[in-house]
């Protein structure tokens, strides 16, 4: 009688060790999803703050472009800070800097046969001969070249956001076309 009992008290001890081995295994797989979890809400947050200061720098690009003093004033606007209010509460969300300012890296003018009289804004650098639109001959001379009175300018806009509680950065670039006239583009891309 006494090897039966003594048998049943080794295996309890086994069975005490098997347990004990699947407890800590147990737990490290919990500890390991935990981390997991906390990284991936970590990268979740990181992305959604990113994807706001884009959207931030969007917002400032977009009325930078829409503002008629970027191409007159640059520095105007460069200067001038530009906050955006993400979730709607009132406060400043995130603070954009234009900086340098809006740029302009050339000019080029747009020759008279380039235009379409039945486009407006191509009608405005055609000239008028004597009260009458002539549709292609352009003024100061200028019809021996062939250019017309406007000419198309290309700037490059920079918009940066800095998060100050997370740190995260981002800057976008955006180049832009702007019709001018010939008269102004020297002023306009200096």
């Amino acid at each position: 009688m006494r090897t039966c009992h003594h048998e049943a008290g080794r295996q309890g001890g086994a069975t005490l060790i098997v347990t004990l081995i699947f407890l800590m295994v147990m737990s490290l797989m919990t500890v390991m999803m935990f981390k997991t979890t906390t990284t991936n809400v970590r990268i979740t947050g990181n992305i959604q703050v990113r994807n706001e200061a884009l959207a931030a720098a969007q917002v400032a690009l977009a009325s930078t472009i829409s503002n008629t003093q970027f191409s007159t004033n640059p520095a105007l606007i460069a200067a001038t800070p530009f906050t955006v209010d993400i979730d709607g509460d009132g406060k400043a969300d995130y603070n954009v800097t234009r900086n340098p300012q809006p740029k302009c890296n050339k000019v080029k003018t747009i020759k008279a046969n380039q235009l379409d009289p039945s486009v407006p804004a191509d009608l405005a650098c055609m000239s008028t001969a004597g009260g009458k639109n002539t549709g292609i001959e352009s003024t100061s001379g200028a019809t021996e070249t062939g250019d017309s009175m406007c000419a198309n300018s290309e700037w490059n806009i920079r918009a940066s956001v800095k998060d100050p509680a997370s740190d995260a950065e981002v800057a976008v670039h955006q180049g832009v076309s702007l019709r001018v006239l010939v008269t102004d583009a020297d002023s306009a891309c200096k």
